[in-house]
């Protein structure tokens, strides 16, 4: 998902370099998929401006939003399933695997495991 945005915002994002937005009727763009050609990490101000596909001194940033249709959206969810080959990558996950640590090594290794301040792996 990306934003329009003034040229000097965009030179702290990722930019995309995209074909035009075509004007709907009433004058309006309609912001519709549209496909990237390449893209810019945080590119000059000035490498912006001479770009050739950069115009109206408005460039397209990277929103960090992604979205992903239902059957893609479930096969990613299951991954983290209970049996998911990246069930190791998720909070749940993380926490079994620490438990499963303390019963193996013993909890005179829990010294060393490093805690953040606002994520408790203890038993929940």
């Amino acid at each position: 998902l990306a934003v329009p945005t003034e040229l000097e915002t965009a030179t702290n994002h990722g930019v995309y370099i995209r074909e035009d937005i075509e004007p709907t009727e009433s004058g309006t763009h309609m912001y519709t998929p549209q496909p990237v050609s390449h893209f810019l990490q945080k590119p000059s101000v000035d490498t912006l401006r001479t770009h050739p596909s950069i115009k109206n001194n408005e460039a397209w940033i990277d929103t960090g939003v992604v979205i992903f249709l239902p059957k893609a959206a479930s096969i990613l969810y299951s991954l983290g399933d209970v049996d998911g080959i990246l069930r190791c990558d998720t909070l749940d996950g993380i926490r079994e695997r620490y438990s499963q640590t303390l019963v193996e090594d013993g909890p005179s290794h829990s010294s060393s495991i490093t805690t953040h301040p606002t994520v408790s792996f203890a038993n929940s």
